[in-house]
């Protein structure tokens, strides 16, 4: 697995027939389901991949992090609703361990068979690229239009921020035409404060400031040596020191609007990387894409205002998901 791309990887795993990659994943849907999906798929020419398959093991609770209540309803139902409020059809990316208990809390508060929701099965707990990739099997190959990645633990992200990130997007790709393919939602930590050194850095061109060419995560600035630095050849071999990567205020919020076909192309020639040295463990990131599209297509950013960066918010504990909760309460 650590050399294989990640389209080859699946591939790999469907020629090999076991079941894994190719029965699961349809049995979790109806026909009718299906003909709505495609329906609402055709009318907004743009579909939502909710994760939603993450253990949320630092919850230390026999519930899935993303089944837990916030504010009257399962955190998960929170993002769910934000899509169907835009009128942005999705699909629901979950575990194998968890695909039951989801699909079953989701239709206590919405109609599945007519509100443009499929499911899909991430096997393997492989990274967010993975998680990602696997929603490309209940898409029409034929799409064209715009995919957005959410999370299902981030009650906070709402329709009216769907439609700001649809309408950057749009305006971009207008002015610059096909080599625009993909908007990330950021915002600044300094802005957030606590906890805001753990957030990937939006690495912006120096020689436009509009483009993006890499988001790199605290873990691998924490791995550079002190004197050590990164060299961009897209940038015109621009380099960043270890200490200027850290002083990035700009932070990857994770969620993402792209074309879609051209997103899972690049998904597909992604690298794993490895997380875990012994025994080893490889995931695929999807914050890859970035540095894996920036020499022939243009990424750009949407930095959210100071005063909205609370729809961001997410919680790791239980005890941060009950402070967050109060937060929400208050505002409301």
């Amino acid at each position: 697995m650590e050399t294989l791309s990640l389209g080859m990887y699946v591939n790999d795993k469907i020629s090999k027939d076991d079941g894994t990659y190719s029965d699961e994943i349809y049995k979790l849907n109806t026909h009718q389901s299906k003909s709505v999906f495609d329906s609402m798929l055709n009318e907004s020419q743009a579909f939502c991949v909710l994760l939603a398959a993450g253990q949320g093991s630092r919850f230390v609770s026999d519930t899935p992090k993303v089944l837990h209540p916030f504010c009257g309803k399962p955190l998960l139902v929170h993002a769910l609703l934000a899509a169907k409020n835009a009128r942005i059809p999705v699909v629901v990316v979950v575990s194998n361990t968890n695909a039951h208990n989801v699909i079953q809390t989701i239709s206590s508060f919405v109609r599945i068979d007519r509100d443009g929701i499929l499911f899909c099965e991430q096997p393997e707990q492989l990274g967010t690229g993975h998680a990602v990739y696997m929603a490309r099997t209940v898409v029409p190959d034929t799409f064209r239009g715009d995919l957005i990645v959410s999370y299902a633990d981030n009650p906070g992200v709402d329709s009216d921020l769907f439609s700001q990130l649809r309408a950057f997007h749009k305006n971009e790709r207008d002015k610059l035409g096909d080599s625009y393919f993909a908007t990330i939602l950021t915002g600044s930590r300094a802005a957030v404060g606590l906890g805001a050194d753990a957030y990937g850095r939006i690495v912006r061109s120096r020689l436009e400031m509009n483009r993006v060419i890499d988001i790199v995560e605290k873990k691998q600035i924490d791995a550079m040596p002190p004197e050590s630095f990164r060299i961009y050849s897209e940038d015109n071999n621009s380099r960043w020191t270890k200490d200027e990567l850290f002083n990035i205020d700009e932070f990857n919020s994770g969620i993402v609007i792209a074309k879609s076909d051209l997103y899972f192309k690049v998904l597909s020639e992604i690298k794993p990387s490895q997380t875990r040295k012994e025994p080893p463990k490889y995931e695929y990131y999807a914050t890859d894409f970035v540095s894996y599209s920036s020499n022939s297509h243009c990424v750009g950013a949407l930095q959210l205002p100071n005063d909205q960066l609370s729809k961001l918010e997410g919680a790791n504990t239980l005890s941060e998901l009950l402070q967050l909760e109060q937060k929400f309460l208050t505002i409301l």
